[in-house]
Parts: structure tokens; C-alpha cells; sequence
């Protein structure tokens, strides 16, 4: 479940707003800069809804960090069942990028992450593929 940033850290493990800016940054760099639609913190299994995406928004992404022993799950609410993984890393961010068919019908980002593990995520969206431009 999703809760209030802080800025409690272990030693090996970036401050909240350090890791929240980073992921900020990365989203706003490179050819086809996201839209920030929410930043938060969490343990476990966390919802997050989303609403008013248009046609124009042609993708939903997240950048997410997590500290401890094992991975984090993601996924997308739709009938295509989109969604992938990665290993945790308070320092080394993992992304996806969902292209789901109808962007608008894409209700909630559902995050897993093991019992006692912090996770961080940045969800946002995107108004063109990045390879878009070259083809």
C-alpha cells in the first residue's frame, strides 16, 4: 500500500527525495519527455489509479527503485494483461513502458514488491513512441 514519502534511509540507501528527483529527471530527459502523473512510496502490493489519460498519451511508464532481497512485479489494468519485473535496487533504477491499445481504458498500476521491502516509483506518460520520430 502506498505511503507518505519520508526521508529515512539505511546507510546504503538513497534519501526519498534523492531517489523521487532522480526518477523525476529521468522521465523529463530524452527525446520524447514523460508526463508526470504520481510519485510515491510503499511496501508490498500497492494500486495506483489513474485517470484522465487521452488518446494522445500513447504510453504509461514507471521508473521504480527498491531496497532489499529479491524483485518487483508491475503491471497495467486492461484486458491485455500487460505487465513485467526486475530486480531491486535502491541505486539502479528499473523502468517499463506499457503501449497498451487504448491508453484510456487503462484504469490503475498495480506494484509487488516482497514483505519488508521499500519501493519508490515514478508513473508517468508519454504522448509519442520514441521510435515514433524514426520511422
Amino acid at each position: 500500500m502506498p505511503v507518505a514519502p519520508t526521508t529515512e534511509a539505511s546507510a546504503s540507501t538513497p534519501p526519498t527525495e534523492r531517489i523521487l528527483a532522480a526518477q523525476k529527471a529521468l522521465i523529463a530527459e530524452g527525446p520524447t519527455p514523460g508526463t508526470l502523473i504520481e510519485q510515491s512510496t510503499g511496501s508490498g502490493k500497492s494500486v495506483f489509479n489513474l485517470s484522465g489519460l487521452t488518446d494522445k498519451q500513447k504510453l504509461i511508464g514507471l521508473v521504480i527503485n527498491c531496497d532489499g532481497p529479491g524483485g518487483w512485479s508491475a503491471g497495467i489494468s486492461s484486458e491485455q494483461g500487460i505487465s513485467g519485473s526486475g530486480d531491486c535496487s535502491p541505486t539502479n533504477h528499473g523502468s517499463m513502458t506499457f503501449a497498451p491499445a487504448d491508453p484510456a481504458e487503462v484504469s490503475s498500476v498495480t506494484v509487488d514488491v516482497p514483505a519488508g521491502t521499500t519501493f519508490w516509483i515514478t508513473i508517468y506518460s508519454n504522448r509519442q513512441l520514441a521510435y515514433d520520430s524514426i520511422y
